[in-house]
């Protein structure tokens, strides 16, 4: 476990930058397509893992960033989450400048590094390729203050409560054991008028076997207000995603040279699609009931 720096409880580093009040809650064309829906159904109080998972998904993820990280450059939905933060950000008053932020799951890192180098940054996450990636990105592009640590069995962040400004949990709740503990720990250490960006993928059951649950835009909804955060922004995004997302099929069920040239071309095929376009057709297809491949709800304390 890395050492606390000295800023998480340094007067001297003075007060958080202010934060605009916040607008009134924003819903964009959702349609919580999969089984009327994973919306509906109730989750149940997830039983604790069965022994070894923990450690079974870090293994599973210890070196998956240490190479090709160009992928997550390109890869239409690491983009489209880049795009979604950055630009929704700035409209609810969060401009990723000054801030201190705080990435469950950061993995690549490609969103907590769009943060300014005036913002402090903090991670959690179970790869150590990961954590030293980071930790050498964070240093190369003059952060000043960052901090990166394993991820904890038991789901606890070690900082201090009302600590951030903006937390960021991306495709990370569908993965975990204990949905509502995690979010009830972004909860904990997020400023009273801190935001909590979080992306998860909204998909038919079954469709990747390391999903312990699925979601519709409204059970993440409810999930979300069960942990006591309040919803400030709701969207269904990716709608125009579904045919080059089934290209993924090959590699979640199988593997091999053949799943990797699907998952190659699902990414190919998608790069030449600008965002504003790619949202401004997703506004189209919402309209006549095409759903959303992503789920994207932005919170705050209640």
């Amino acid at each position: 476990m890395a050492v606390c720096p000295a800023w998480l409880h340094d007067p001297s580093m003075g007060e958080p930058v202010p934060v605009a009040p916040l607008p009134p809650v924003l819903v964009r064309g959702t349609f919580d397509w999969w089984g009327s829906d994973a919306a509906a159904r109730p989750h149940p109080v997830p039983a604790p893992p069965p022994p070894g998972v923990f450690a079974q998904q870090r293994g599973r993820y210890a070196d998956a960033y240490a190479r090709n990280r160009w992928r997550f450059r390109v890869r239409y939905d690491c983009r489209q989450r880049r795009y979604s933060l950055r630009t929704i950000a700035e409209r609810l008053g969060m401009p990723l400048r000054g801030r201190t932020i705080l990435d469950v799951g950061f993995g690549s890192g490609d969103l907590l590094f769009l943060a300014d180098p005036s913002c402090r940054v903090c991670g959690v996450e179970l790869s150590r390729s990961a954590i030293d990636r980071a930790r050498a990105t964070a240093a190369r592009r003059g952060y000043r203050d960052f901090d990166f640590r394993e991820a904890r069995e038991d789901g606890r962040l070690d900082y201090p409560d009302g600590f951030f400004d903006l937390a960021i949990c991306s495709h990370v709740l569908e993965h975990v054991p204990n949905d509502l503990a995690t979010l009830a720990e972004i909860r904990r250490v997020l400023r009273p008028r801190g935001l909590a960006f979080l992306f998860v993928p909204v998909e038919p059951e079954g469709f990747d076997p390391k999903h312990e649950r699925q979601y519709g835009v409204r059970s993440l909804v409810k999930r979300v207000e069960a942990a006591g955060l309040r919803a400030h922004y709701v969207e269904g995004q990716m709608r125009w995603a579904w045919p080059v997302k089934f290209l993924e099929v090959p590699d979640l069920h199988g593997g091999g040279a053949w799943a990797q040239a699907c998952d190659a071309l699902r990414h190919v095929l998608a790069l030449p699609l600008p965002m504003r376009a790619g949202e401004a057709f997703d506004r189209l297809l919402a309209r006549v009931g095409v759903p959303e491949t992503q789920a994207l709800v932005v919170a705050a304390p209640a």
